[in-house]
C-alpha cells in the first residue's frame, strides 16, 4: 500500500468562523497557512515550475557600485511565492580580486517580520512598519548557488566593490507557462460498406472538444469476434488506411478492399487518439512519442479476432 505523500503528512485544520468568535492570532495564522499551503501545493504539483514570473529586471553599467533591480513576482520548487513590491538598489560586494558572482531571491520566512521596529506604535498614530513583502537577495558563488530555493537574477562580474562589466542576464530562469496539448481518444465499431474498392468510415469526434483541426492517429481492428475473418485481410488493408477530411469534430478513415465477398457478421473498430497543439506548448514531432501516448503499436501491427482495447480501462472508467 502506498504512503501518504510527504507533502500531506501534516493535516490540514481548516478554520470556520462564527458571530461572537474569540479569534487570537494563531487562529489567523493558522486560516492563512492552509491557504499557503494549498496554494503552494497547487503550483509545486500541478504547474511543476520556478524560477522569475514576472519582473525582476536587473539594470547596471560597467563600474557602477550598485545594480538596481525592479519589482517582480518569482516561484521557488517549494511553490512558495518570492514578491518584490517596489524597486531597489543592492550595492555591489566589495571582492579583492575579480570575481564571478550570481545574484538571487530567495523566499523569505515569517520570523523575519515578527520582531520590526516601531510595535509598539500600532495604536498610535505614525511610526508603523507596513511590513512590505521582500525576498532574501543574496551574492552566490556557482559552488554555494542552492538552484531551486535561489532564483538566479544576473551573474556579474566585480571586484573592489564595482562592476567590471554589465550584468549577465542570460542565467535568469523563468517559469514556464502551464500550456499543455489538448487530448482526445475514443473507438468507432461500423460495419464495412464499400465504395469503389475503398471503405470509408466517418468517425465523430465531437466529444472531445477540439477547438482547432487535431492531429489524428487511428488503428483499425475486428470489433466482432463472432465474425469469419478467414476471407477478410484485416492486417493487409490496415496496413494502407488513411485518414481523410480531418476536422475539429471528425475525420474519414479509409482504407482499400482488395475485393470478395464481406462477412455477414463482420464488424471493425477503428480506434483513435487526436492532439490538438496550444499555442506556447508546441510538442516536439515524434511519431514514436504519439503512437505510445496512445497505447497505439508503431511497429508490426497486430491483429486478432477479439478487439484489444487500446486505452487503459482506468482511464475510460
Amino acid at each position: 500500500m502506498q504512503g501518504t505523500p510527504r507533502d500531506l503528512q501534516q493535516p490540514f485544520d481548516r478554520v470556520t468562523y462564527r458571530e461572537g468568535q474569540l479569534m487570537t492570532g494563531r487562529d489567523l495564522q493558522d486560516d492563512a497557512g492552509t491557504n499557503q499551503r494549498l496554494r503552494r501545493l497547487h503550483t509545486r504539483y500541478l504547474h511543476d515550475t520556478w524560477g522569475i514570473a514576472l519582473g525582476f529586471t536587473v539594470s547596471a553599467q560597467t563600474g557602477d557600485d550598485s545594480i538596481h533591480v525592479g519589482s517582480g513576482l518569482a516561484l521557488d520548487t517549494a511553490g512558495r511565492e518570492i514578491l518584490l513590491g517596489k524597486d531597489l538598489s543592492l550595492p555591489v560586494p566589495n571582492t579583492t580580486s575579480a570575481t564571478r558572482l550570481m545574484l538571487v531571491a530567495t523566499y523569505q520566512g515569517n520570523e523575519a517580520y515578527r520582531n520590526l521596529k516601531d510595535l509598539g506604535t500600532i495604536c498610535f498614530a505614525g511610526g508603523l512598519d507596513p511590513r512590505l513583502e521582500q525576498p532574501v537577495f543574496a551574492w552566490r558563488t556557482q559552488d554555494t548557488l542552492a538552484a531551486g530555493a535561489d532564483v538566479p537574477l544576473a551573474a556579474a562580474s566585480v571586484m573592489q566593490g564595482a562592476l567590471t562589466a554589465p550584468p549577465d542576464l542570460s542565467v535568469r530562469r523563468y517559469a514556464d507557462q502551464m500550456t499543455r496539448p489538448h487530448i482526445g481518444f475514443g473507438s468507432f465499431d461500423f460495419h464495412p460498406t464499400r465504395s469503389d474498392r475503398y471503405v470509408h468510415a466517418t468517425v465523430d469526434t465531437t466529444d472531445s472538444g477540439f477547438s482547432s483541426t487535431p492531429q489524428y492517429f487511428a488503428r483499425l481492428d475486428i470489433a466482432d469476434a463472432t465474425a469469419n475473418t478467414n476471407k477478410f485481410p484485416v492486417a493487409l488493408v490496415a496496413t494502407f488506411g488513411y485518414i481523410d477530411k480531418a476536422t475539429e469534430a471528425s475525420f474519414i478513415y479509409s482504407f482499400p478492399f482488395p475485393g470478395g465477398d464481406w462477412p455477414e457478421a463482420l464488424m471493425l473498430r477503428v480506434t483513435w487518439l487526436g492532439l490538438e497543439r496550444v499555442s506556447g506548448c508546441e510538442p516536439v514531432f515524434s511519431l514514436l512519442n504519439f503512437y505510445r501516448l496512445g497505447g497505439f503499436l508503431l511497429f508490426k501491427p497486430t491483429f486478432s479476432k477479439v478487439s484489444q482495447t487500446l486505452i487503459p480501462k482506468e482511464v475510460l472508467a
